[in-house]
């Protein structure tokens, strides 16, 4: 029984295969508060296939957001990343200003066109890009409250967008990771693995030209969104990049690898690397503020290079391969999750923020 007859909008909850951190935290977030019946919960999709025309993206982009506005919110959580939640956010503000906006913030990333968009001029893209990134920061402002999943991307969101996490206005609710099963294999038969959009990736193909240099034989697997370009242009450099694969594909990679390679340079939270140290991997990433809050002092599982820095970068991962008799075990799980919350905190958090709202 529902103790609240509000109406909570989900918007941006993922209709497909989970492929990106943000959306897993919206997925488990919802389901928490929905099945908890606090609120009635209402949760729109935002999906939109990379590589249509930006036509097809605009009128995606409208439907969505008309989506959203239609289910009548007393209170919206939006995500600080796409045009769909810009256009709701307008919406609201300007024929449902009493509905409460919530937006949630995993890091900063510049603006990029995500369709295709080959006869548009440099110049406009750029200009559209600005566009879009002065608004979302406009957006991010004007939020009664900013969810953020760790406290370096609050601080990003001080140095940025110059709002300060002192008082109400910014809360840190976490992130965590699912539990999966971590299969068992006879001998773990993948050198490195790296999971991602590769637009995030700096020095991917650097790093893996100096893992060669140190050790020929060395096997590479790649999984994340990447255009067909970009995936031919990997393979023909010795990575076995698979694409988006299922879940199920996913937690079969993590128990036959060794090493986790993570070159991402935007991070809030970074579930993949989350996900690796719980199947037993060892990772590598650059010195991201996250990972250092997270994971600094845990620096046998984890190596944090100064960015940039490819080779040494490169005989980090080579050097932890070599490693012998490296056994999956339970320390290793647990040493991580004393670190992290749960997704039950996680909406517990979320639920403290909204009822806090509501009695405004």
């Amino acid at each position: 029984m529902k103790t609240n007859s509000n109406i909570l909008l989900i918007f941006g909850y993922p209709s497909k295969l989970l492929s990106a951190g943000g959306l897993v935290w919206t997925k488990r977030v919802a389901d928490y508060i929905d099945k908890n019946q606090i609120l009635t919960v209402k949760k729109i999709s935002n999906d939109i296939v990379i590589g249509k025309s930006i036509v097809y993206c605009i009128i995606r982009y409208m439907q969505n957001a008309l989506k959203g506005f239609f289910a009548d919110p007393d209170v919206a959580i939006l995500d600080s990343y796409g045009e769909a939640n810009l256009i709701l956010w307008i919406l609201l503000r300007i024929f449902k200003p009493r509905t409460k906006i919530l937006t949630v913030f995993h890091h900063y990333e510049p603006r990029a066109l995500p369709c295709k968009n080959t006869h548009i001029p440099n110049i406009l893209k750029v200009i559209y890009n600005r566009m879009i990134d002065k608004a979302t920061k406009t957006m991010i402002r004007d939020s009664n409250r900013v969810l953020t999943v760790s406290i370096s991307s609050a601080r990003q969101l001080n140095s940025i967008f110059g709002i300060s996490n002192n008082g109400k206005k910014v809360v840190v609710v976490g992130a965590s990771v699912d539990a999966f099963p971590v299969y068992y294999v006879k001998r773990r038969d993948i050198d490195f693995l790296c999971i991602g959009r590769i637009e995030k990736f700096e020095g991917l193909e650097e790093i893996w030209k100096s893992i060669k240099e140190r050790h020929s034989k060395a096997n590479f697997v790649v999984i994340g969104r990447a255009s067909q370009q970009d995936i031919a242009r990997l393979r023909s450099l010795g990575i076995d990049h698979k694409g988006v694969v299922s879940e199920r594909e996913k937690i079969e990679l993590y128990s036959r690898a060794q090493v986790f390679i993570f070159p991402s340079t935007m991070e809030g939270f970074g579930i993949a690397v989350a996900e690796a140290l719980y199947a037993g991997l060892s990772v590598v990433s650059w010195k991201l503020p996250v990972f250092d809050e997270m994971y600094g002092e845990f620096n046998e599982k984890v190596k944090l290079i100064d960015l940039k820095n490819y080779d040494l970068f490169a005989q980090e991962c080579v050097t932890l391969l070599k490693r012998k008799h490296r056994k999956l075990t339970a320390n290793g799980s647990k040493i991580h999750f004393e670190m992290v919350t749960t997704w039950e905190n996680v909406g517990k958090k979320v639920m403290s923020v909204i009822e806090d709202l509501e009695s405004q």
